[in-house]
């Protein structure tokens, strides 16, 4: 039942380290109940900053719309796309009967299980107890922030678990306000390589948007502040990039308001850096969902400040660990589509504050997320929990 393929361990130690014959590797699993849905590159960015470990990604079966570069994965059900797999998947979350996977995992000889989001905790804690390795979690947003019965879900993870790594301190206070224990939380931002400025024309009159179209994330409030930014600024107009559940709803809105505004869909990658390098403002204006839901710290925060852009966005969860106030962004109250037009019509006419913002945003990020250094902190984790948990 477990599908495998890439090369052997000994190739991928020539890879990380070439010309020295015997190089020891360590190995640590990247799981996620779901191998990864296209909006989850921050795990993959993550990964691919690690150095002294390698990473093989595990998971129980591919999601329909994945990232590339994970045709080595090790998958409990391997994909089909027919009811074979629907039936599979049940069977492994109701039994954990899959010899083979567990086979094909002890053959990486990992030294640490390291899952993202709770809900996939809970899935890996079986598979480090059969290992016999620590398990590491990354809490990343809603998975602490949905109203739910934590205790009756999380209580064995809580106990079992070796830490949990939460991406922003608004996660943290929300994981230790849902019961997780203090003790094993641990703060680290996800990081992001900051490139040399491209010299890529900006678009004066750009607005993007980047994510999915889901509640928390507050595309509505941004369609509506766009009858203001218009009439202010007639060239104004605004790209989303992104699918979701609310695609058709917010496509519909966005006729009826008769703004200016293309929805693109889900992109690819170069896509999306294309366009963040092209805009003037990248707006995230995220909110508090009617469940409870919050983001934790959104990525294209950080990647829209390496792409030399202008961030708006709203006083939530995580995004002013980021963005203070007219110094690497402006923020604005969450809902507040007056306010959030005041700030794009302030941004896209004041060309020396989006130089200030873009200048001490990327000073920012160099000091505080870099990909380099906050994998090497990671990897110091990986140290310390596997030194805990002994051979």
């Amino acid at each position: 039942m477990a599908q495998r393929r890439g090369g052997s361990l000994s190739q991928w130690s020539e890879c990380l380290n070439p010309g020295v014959k015997g190089y020891s590797v360590k190995t640590v699993l990247i799981y996620r109940d779901e191998l990864l849905p296209i909006s989850e590159t921050f795990i993959q960015s993550q990964v691919s900053a690690l150095s002294r470990y390698r990473a093989q990604y595990a998971g129980v079966f591919r999601a329909n719309k994945s990232l590339s570069g994970l045709d080595s994965a090790i998958l409990a059900v391997p994909s089909a796309g027919n009811p074979i797999e629907y039936v599979s998947k049940r069977l492994y979350y109701r039994t954990g009967f899959a010899p083979r996977f567990y086979g094909a995992l002890r053959e990486t000889k990992p030294r640490i299980i390291h899952a993202h989001f709770a809900q996939s905790g809970r899935s890996a804690l079986h598979i480090a107890k059969r290992l016999r390795i620590p398990l590491v979690v990354t809490l990343h947003g809603h998975d602490v922030t949905v109203i739910r019965d934590y205790q009756r879900l999380y209580r064995g993870l809580w106990k079992d678990a070796s830490l949990f790594i939460c991406v922003s301190e608004f996660i943290r206070r929300q994981a230790l306000a849902a019961g997780f224990p203090e003790s094993k939380l641990r703060v680290l931002y996800n990081g992001i390589r900051l490139n040399v400025p491209t010299n890529t024309e900006k678009d004066k009159d750009m607005i993007l948007f980047v994510g999915r179209l889901v509640e928390k994330k507050g595309c509505i409030y941004l369609l509506h502040s766009m009858l203001a930014v218009s009439k202010a600024c007639p060239g104004a107009h605004l790209v989303v990039i992104g699918d979701g559940p609310k695609y058709s709803e917010l496509l519909s809105e966005a006729h009826r308001l008769g703004i200016p505004c293309k929805f693109l869909g889900s992109q690819s990658l170069s896509v999306v850096k294309a366009y963040q390098e092209k805009a003037t403002i990248v707006c995230v204006p995220s909110v508090t969902a009617e469940n409870g839901d919050c983001e934790g710290l959104p990525t294209v925060v950080l990647e829209a400040i390496a792409a030399g852009a202008t961030v708006v966005g709203t006083n939530h969860a995580g995004i002013p660990e980021v963005i203070a106030h007219e110094q690497t962004g402006l923020l604005v109250p969450e809902r507040m589509t007056d306010e959030l037009a005041k700030a794009l019509i302030h941004a896209l006419g004041d060309e020396n504050l989006r130089s200030r913002c873009v200048a001490l945003g990327r000073e920012r990020i160099r000091r505080d997320f870099d990909a380099g250094k906050q994998a090497k902190i990671l990897e110091t984790i990986y140290d310390e929990v596997s030194r805990v948990a002994g051979p």
